[in-house]
């Protein structure tokens, strides 16, 4: 269960800095 957890929060923390960096990047 904490496995599962802990890669929850990795993945989440990841797609939100791809999101992130494509706004910035798409902002010029």
């Amino acid at each position: 269960m904490r496995s599962f957890l802990t890669s929850s929060v990795l993945f989440s923390f990841l797609l939100q800095s791809v999101v992130s960096y494509r706004i910035v990047n798409s902002r010029g």
